[in-house]
């Protein structure tokens, strides 16, 4: 790891999010230019699968008229403004540029991943450099500005880490939750956080407490 720090660069906060943030802009740009001229798209697959599902939204029908759409509805009604028509609500903006916007949500929240790692790194005391294993990572700029919703379940799980650090138990049930229904393997963290509340009685012993009980019937509100 000591090796792994020497060769990244000592960097500001400011200067690691402005830096990510122009490089997931110049992937996402390369991305419209490979789609254009290109026989490999960039776009990935599932995001064709997801705008679909939102222009049934947007036709006030179920998502899951679209085939092979097995995502939760809260995705299809996220990626709404993708089915919007030119000028729409009066708007300069033709079709082709609304159907980008999924991507720039995802981009966002592959950022704020990144941000909740750099916050995470400051309070357990951390290098900083390691969060440009994240920022600068070439597979994950490409995963998000491709169009994947992966970054969406990132920046759930880091936000709840983040909640369960700062000992806000009740807000890191009910981002479990939404991680939950997001997609299912979140489940699988609840066990950790119920041994992290109430750490000073042992689990063998007390496995069920008050506090672990009723942050347990927090995580269905998500």
């Amino acid at each position: 790891m000591s090796k792994l720090l020497t060769k990244l660069p000592h960097l500001s906060t400011s200067t690691i999010i402005i830096t990510s943030f122009l490089l997931r802009l110049g992937f996402l740009l390369f991305g419209l230019y490979q789609d254009k001229y290109m026989a490999l798209p960039y776009t990935d697959i599932d995001y064709f699968v997801f705008t679909d599902a939102s222009k049934f939204v947007y036709q006030s029908l179920s998502p899951y008229l679209r085939a092979t759409y097995r995502y939760t509805p809260l995705l299809s009604w996220l990626l709404y403004p993708t089915a919007l028509e030119d000028g729409a609500f009066g708007l300069p903006i033709p079709h082709a540029v609304w159907f980008e916007f999924g991507k720039l949500v995802f981009v966002f929240c592959d950022l704020i991943t990144g941000i909740l790692i750099l916050k995470l790194l400051k309070k357990l005391g951390g290098d900083l450099r390691l969060s440009l294993l994240w920022f600068w990572n070439p597979m994950v700029i490409t995963i998000s500005t491709r169009g994947s919703s992966e970054s969406l379940m990132t920046c759930v799980v880091l936000l709840m880490i983040w909640f369960i650090v700062e000992n806000q138990w009740s807000l890191a049930g009910i981002v479990l939750g939404l991680g939950v229904h997001l997609k299912i393997y979140p489940l699988i963290y609840l066990p950790a956080v119920l041994l992290v509340i109430d750490p000073h009685k042992v689990w063998w012993k007390c496995p069920i407490t008050v506090n672990r009980l009723k942050r347990s019937l927090l995580v269905p509100l998500g």
